[in-house]
């Protein structure tokens, strides 16, 4: 038991000198609380730093100044922060310039037609009296008018709103001269087969051209009746006398 604790103790002071035999040529390490390093020197060599712990404040033990390492990798950008509080309102800006018009807009719809109005009460007739005028000197007449608001029919002195016009003769002028006849000029009455006792004879004009023109009628019982013009051929009158005619191609009227 004794021997092996022996033993133990001299192992450690060996390994104790052995370290310390390292650290002074420069390719060891002691363990002092601190951490050592080996780092690559700027000739070359290598030296050993201790630091207590502190990357920033590093403590060089030997060897001269080490390399800047190179910068690390760029972490990753933080969560966005919370939204500020809100600050005041600010003072209300100046009133912009008017825009310009726009175009007219399509014409709408006919709107449905409005409900009926009540019934309007009835009006008022005019009336009116005449007489001779005595103020024209070729004579004339004077009327009387007025609203017939007491619904008479007739004139009276108290309808409302009375007015009075007179209007007067002209003076005579003298005779024209008498103007020619047109072809359509009526210049001879005919009757064919003469007066007739008792009974209203049909006649028949005889124009300046010498057209006949007569009321003619499909029956005796004047059905259709209008005015036609006698073309040459035979004929009967309506009027109940029977009279039989011939109209000639000159235009003549005969019969028995």
């Amino acid at each position: 038991m004794s021997r092996t604790v022996t033993f133990l103790c001299y192992t450690l002071i060996v390994a104790f000198y052995v370290s310390l035999a390292l650290t002074a040529f420069g390719c060891g390490s002691i363990d002092t609380g601190y951490v050592d390093r080996k780092v690559d020197c700027v000739d070359g060599c290598q030296s050993t730093y201790t630091s207590d712990g502190d990357p920033h404040e590093p403590r060089v033990e030997s060897g001269t100044q080490p390399k800047d390492g190179k910068d690390g990798t760029n972490g990753k950008d933080g969560q966005p922060g919370k939204d500020g509080v809100q600050g005041p309102t600010g003072s209300p800006g100046t009133t912009g310039v008017d825009g310009a018009n726009g175009d007219p807009g399509a014409v709408g719809p006919t709107g449905s037609d409005g409900l009926s109005g009540p019934p309007g009460s009835d009006g008022y007739s005019i009336v009116f009296e005449s007489f001779a005028a005595i103020t024209c000197p070729t004579g004339g007449t004077t009327f009387l008018f007025a609203i017939d608001t007491d619904r008479s029919a007739d004139w009276g002195p108290f309808d409302a709103n009375q007015r009075s016009a007179t209007v007067c003769n002209g003076l005579n002028g003298e005779d024209g001269e008498d103007a020619p006849p047109t072809q359509f000029t009526p210049v001879e009455i005919v009757d064919p087969c003469g007066d007739s006792p008792g009974v209203l004879d049909e006649v028949f004009l005889r124009l300046a051209d010498g057209t006949l023109l007569a009321s003619v009628s499909d029956n005796s019982s004047g059905q259709n009746t209008r005015f036609g013009i006698l073309v040459p051929g035979s004929w009967t009158t309506t009027d109940g006398s029977v009279c039989h005619f011939t109209v000639t191609a000159q235009g003549e009227v005969e019969w028995p």
